[in-house]
């Protein structure tokens, strides 16, 4: 009889061992060096804008596919630009209906453009609330590559169901924009066992704290309101009188082409981290709004002005 070495009984039990290993759960995983596109996202990538006049495209790159937008015909930068892709062929959907057992989704993207924001987020035939699973991702810097991922809670899906696995750019502003996307999969993991998201994770629309629990309370230092149909003129002096009052009350105003411009001294609080949220409180002397519903309409945006 033939002796056996210790490394070729090594090989041998490797071999064996891997007759009897259970194979993995399914997963889908798109390196993108290849572009399948399918409108309706079943058999490739569908893509999609609404709520505006961005143009978007997702195109194959080198190794990578690219979202590109083109928002210089919008108005109201209240767009969005998704991509699609049905997953359930390539996921265990029965596994993913057993409890504890949710949805990851783990994307590796890069931008043009920086700060900005993408989300992932997942939605079945059955889903009503398409926020309900999603979460929001900072890019800090253009041409960087950042690694986000997103694990569902209480995801209800089973076998039959359709489920989609999509990307998403939001108000990014009124130019153009690149967004470039090394992989994407999707699997369905043990919630206890999956780990942190990476990222990490915005919630989009986070619950607002309750104002008793702020300690610190800091009015604006200084305000301003700004005219883009009018850039010079001064708004400095307006003020407003109600019915046949004598005092006269300064505005603030912000619709339609003016924006207002708000400052606070943070200087009393230099050098100390942050520990929670914040509140961004506005008392609102008129408001005027429509009937009927129009598209943000009587709602006002808030954007942080960095190193202003």
């Amino acid at each position: 009889m033939k002796k056996t070495t210790a490394p070729a009984l090594t090989v041998l039990l490797l071999l064996a061992g891997l007759l009897f290993v259970r194979p993995l759960a399914g997963q889908f995983r798109d390196d993108f060096n290849v572009l399948r596109k399918d409108p309706s996202g079943a058999a490739g990538w569908g893509f999609l804008t609404g709520e505006g006049q961005a143009v978007m495209d997702f195109v194959q790159g080198p190794g990578f596919a690219t979202v590109t937008v083109d928002a210089t015909k919008d108005r109201r930068n209240v767009w969005w630009a998704i991509i699609v892709r049905q997953v359930s062929g390539a996921i265990d959907l029965a596994r993913l209906a057993r409890p504890g057992f949710e949805l990851r989704v783990e994307a590796r993207v890069r931008t043009d453009t920086a700060p900005r924001r993408v989300n992932l987020s997942f939605n079945t035939q059955k889903t009503t609330d398409f926020h309900s699973h999603l979460m929001e991702y900072d890019l800090a810097e253009a041409g960087t590559w950042y690694t986000v991922s997103l694990t569902t809670r209480g995801f209800e899906a089973g076998p039959g169901d359709n489920v989609n696995a999509q990307m998403a750019l939001m108000d990014w502003g009124l130019g153009r924009y690149r967004v470039d996307v090394d992989y994407i999969k999707v699997d369905v993991v043990e919630a206890s066992q999956a780990g942190p998201d990476l990222g990490p994770p915005v919630p989009y629309h986070p619950p607002v704290a309750d104002p008793a629990s702020f300690a610190h309370a800091l009015p604006v230092a200084a305000d301003l309101t700004v005219d883009l149909a009018e850039p010079g003129v001064n708004l400095d002096d307006w003020t407003v009188t109600d019915g046949g009052a004598a005092e006269q009350a300064r505005v603030i105003s912000a619709g339609g082409t003016r924006v207002a411009l708000l400052r606070w001294d943070f200087g009393g609080f230099a050098g100390r981290t942050v520990a929670g949220p914040g509140l961004l409180e506005l008392t609102t002397r008129a408001l005027e709004v429509s009937k009927r519903d129009h598209p943000d309409f009587g709602l006002l945006r808030v954007v942080e002005t960095i190193g202003g």
